[in-house]
Protein backbone atom coordinates (compact mmCIF):
# COMPACT_ATOMS: atom_id res chain seq x y z
CA UNK A 1 0.00 0.00 0.00
CA UNK A 2 2.82 2.63 0.34
CA UNK A 3 4.32 2.18 -3.18
CA UNK A 4 1.05 2.90 -4.19
CA UNK A 5 1.04 6.20 -1.93
CA UNK A 6 4.62 6.63 -3.22
CA UNK A 7 3.56 6.32 -7.19
CA UNK A 8 0.29 8.70 -6.70
CA UNK A 9 2.35 11.45 -4.92
CA UNK A 10 5.38 11.29 -7.79
CA UNK A 11 2.73 11.51 -10.43
CA UNK A 12 1.22 14.36 -8.90
CA UNK A 13 4.17 16.54 -8.81
CA UNK A 14 4.56 16.40 -12.55
CA UNK A 15 0.54 17.18 -12.50
CA UNK A 16 0.72 20.17 -10.51
CA UNK A 17 3.52 21.48 -12.58
CA UNK A 18 1.10 20.74 -15.39
CA UNK A 19 -1.46 22.90 -13.48
CA UNK A 20 0.57 25.70 -12.70
CA UNK A 21 1.93 26.27 -16.10
CA UNK A 22 -1.35 25.82 -17.86
CA UNK A 23 -3.16 28.72 -14.73
CA UNK A 24 0.00 30.90 -15.82
CA UNK A 25 -1.06 30.55 -20.10
CA UNK A 26 -4.53 30.95 -19.77
CA UNK A 27 -3.74 34.20 -17.25
CA UNK A 28 -1.30 35.59 -20.11
CA UNK A 29 -3.68 35.10 -22.67
CA UNK A 30 -6.69 36.44 -20.69
CA UNK A 31 -4.92 39.32 -20.11
CA UNK A 32 -3.63 39.70 -23.78
CA UNK A 33 -7.21 39.38 -24.72
CA UNK A 34 -8.78 42.01 -21.83
CA UNK A 35 -6.37 44.62 -23.58
CA UNK A 36 -7.56 43.85 -27.02
CA UNK A 37 -10.76 44.39 -25.33
CA UNK A 38 -9.69 47.50 -23.62
CA UNK A 39 -8.17 49.15 -26.35
CA UNK A 40 -10.70 48.62 -28.90
CA UNK A 41 -13.73 49.91 -26.83
CA UNK A 42 -11.42 53.00 -26.43
CA UNK A 43 -10.71 53.43 -30.06
CA UNK A 44 -14.28 53.23 -30.66
CA UNK A 45 -15.18 55.81 -28.12
CA UNK A 46 -12.44 58.29 -29.31
CA UNK A 47 -13.32 57.16 -32.99
CA UNK A 48 -17.14 58.04 -32.24
CA UNK A 49 -15.95 61.40 -30.69
CA UNK A 50 -14.01 62.62 -33.73
CA UNK A 51 -17.19 64.09 -35.52
CA UNK A 52 -17.30 66.52 -32.86
CA UNK A 53 -13.66 67.25 -32.45
CA UNK A 54 -13.03 67.93 -35.88
CA UNK A 55 -16.06 70.47 -36.29
CA UNK A 56 -14.96 72.17 -33.19
CA UNK A 57 -11.58 72.58 -33.77
CA UNK A 58 -10.66 72.13 -37.61
CA UNK A 59 -14.01 74.19 -38.55
CA UNK A 60 -15.65 70.95 -40.66
CA UNK A 61 -19.37 70.16 -40.77
CA UNK A 62 -19.37 66.52 -40.19
CA UNK A 63 -22.53 64.94 -39.29
CA UNK A 64 -23.37 63.87 -35.63
CA UNK A 65 -26.58 61.87 -35.55
CA UNK A 66 -25.80 58.82 -34.36
CA UNK A 67 -25.63 56.84 -37.32
CA UNK A 68 -22.44 58.95 -38.36
CA UNK A 69 -21.03 58.53 -34.88
CA UNK A 70 -21.22 54.44 -35.11
CA UNK A 71 -20.50 54.44 -38.70
CA UNK A 72 -17.06 56.43 -37.06
CA UNK A 73 -16.32 54.36 -34.37
CA UNK A 74 -16.92 51.39 -36.50
CA UNK A 75 -14.48 52.78 -38.82
CA UNK A 76 -12.26 52.93 -36.16
CA UNK A 77 -12.62 49.82 -34.45
CA UNK A 78 -12.00 48.37 -37.80
CA UNK A 79 -9.18 50.26 -38.43
CA UNK A 80 -7.30 49.08 -34.96
CA UNK A 81 -7.99 45.70 -35.61
CA UNK A 82 -6.73 45.43 -39.45
CA UNK A 83 -4.14 47.17 -37.32
CA UNK A 84 -3.32 44.71 -34.89
CA UNK A 85 -3.93 41.59 -37.70
CA UNK A 86 -0.93 42.89 -39.66
CA UNK A 87 0.78 43.29 -36.21
CA UNK A 88 0.31 39.97 -35.32
CA UNK A 89 1.17 38.56 -38.58
CA UNK A 90 4.51 40.23 -38.70
CA UNK A 91 5.51 38.85 -35.42
CA UNK A 92 4.46 35.46 -35.86
CA UNK A 93 6.45 35.79 -39.54
CA UNK A 94 9.25 36.58 -37.97
CA UNK A 95 8.90 34.18 -35.44
CA UNK A 96 8.90 31.16 -37.86
CA UNK A 97 11.59 32.83 -40.07
CA UNK A 98 13.71 32.48 -36.69
CA UNK A 99 12.59 28.41 -36.18
CA UNK A 100 13.12 27.87 -39.84
CA UNK A 101 16.86 29.99 -39.19
CA UNK A 102 17.15 27.23 -36.22
CA UNK A 103 15.99 24.02 -38.30
CA UNK A 104 18.01 24.81 -41.08
CA UNK A 105 21.34 25.14 -39.16
CA UNK A 106 22.86 22.06 -38.75
CA UNK A 107 22.05 21.54 -42.71
CA UNK A 108 24.41 25.10 -43.38
CA UNK A 109 27.01 23.68 -40.58
CA UNK A 110 27.09 20.69 -42.72
CA UNK A 111 27.46 22.34 -46.49
CA UNK A 112 30.39 24.89 -44.84
CA UNK A 113 32.09 21.79 -43.73
CA UNK A 114 31.88 20.24 -47.18
CA UNK A 115 32.92 23.17 -48.88
CA UNK A 116 36.06 23.47 -46.74
CA UNK A 117 36.82 19.35 -47.62
CA UNK A 118 36.30 19.92 -50.85
CA UNK A 119 37.87 23.21 -51.28
CA UNK A 120 41.32 21.52 -49.69
CA UNK A 121 41.38 18.64 -51.78
CA UNK A 122 40.81 20.97 -55.20
CA UNK A 123 44.12 23.34 -53.96
CA UNK A 124 46.26 20.42 -52.96
CA UNK A 125 45.68 18.75 -56.54
CA UNK A 126 46.61 21.56 -59.16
Amino acid sequence: MNTTAAQSTITAVPDAWISILLLALFLFVAFSVLKVIKNTILIGLLAGAFPFISNKFLGTALATDLSALLNFALIGIAIYLAYFAIKLLYHSSKLAFKVITLLLLPLKILLDLLKSIFSKKKKKTS
